[in-house]
């Protein structure tokens, strides 16, 4: 049987977070190459621009790949609601860490119409910290690869920790502290709203 993997840029890197949607396997650490990460898939409904890809030669980006029931597949769909599933052709995917990749499909989320944040649509940190904490299971280094590849820091970005606006947020396991000091490595904390 082949397995059906999603390759996870953003949230999906956190386990919690991921669990909210559906049931997954064990993420592995990877990078694909011809995918551009950023700050371009404004939602008005939820007042949040999210992270999104978009096919860019020469581009790299870093995330986990887990496997999924090909039945789950919907769940995963209607979460990445301002994204369309594309495939992501397995030889630019490269695992970082020790584990094999089964036959099988591999699928991430593109954005359909990436335009950038604004004031009435910014960068949140309720969701920025779900993912730089699910990068930190990996590493720090994991964590500054993402940081440091993904465009668009330079836009409205408010802190809205004591009232996360991000619908799927989950308690930190590294802490905010390990999370600023991450964004702070990569120079782009500078750019939050205080």
């Amino acid at each position: 049987m082949r397995a059906t993997y999603l390759f996870g840029y953003g949230s999906l890197i956190s386990a919690a977070s991921r669990a909210l949607t559906g049931h997954t396997g064990p993420a592995l650490p990877a990078r694909a190459g011809g995918l551009q990460r950023g700050w371009f898939a404004p939602v008005p409904a939820d007042r949040i621009t999210y992270l999104g890809i978009r096919r860019a030669a020469g581009a790299t980006c870093n995330g986990v790949l887990f496997t999924i029931d090909e039945a789950s597949l919907p769940a995963f769909d209607a979460r990445e609601k301002s994204h369309q599933r594309i495939a992501v052709p397995r030889a630019s995917v490269a695992l970082l860490g020790a584990g094999a990749l089964e036959a099988g499909a591999i699928w991430s989320y593109e954005s359909v119409a990436p335009r950038p944040a604004s004031d009435d649509i910014p960068l949140v940190q309720s969701y920025i910290d779900v993912i730089v904490d699910g990068c930190l299971t990996y590493g720090s280094a994991f964590a500054h690869e993402l940081i440091a590849s993904t465009a668009g820091w330079r836009a409205p970005w408010i802190d809205d920790r004591q009232h996360p606006r991000y619908p799927r947020h989950t308690p930190c396991l590294h802490g905010h502290a390990a999370i600023d000091d991450a964004l702070d490595a990569a120079g782009v904390l500078q750019y939050r709203a205080s």
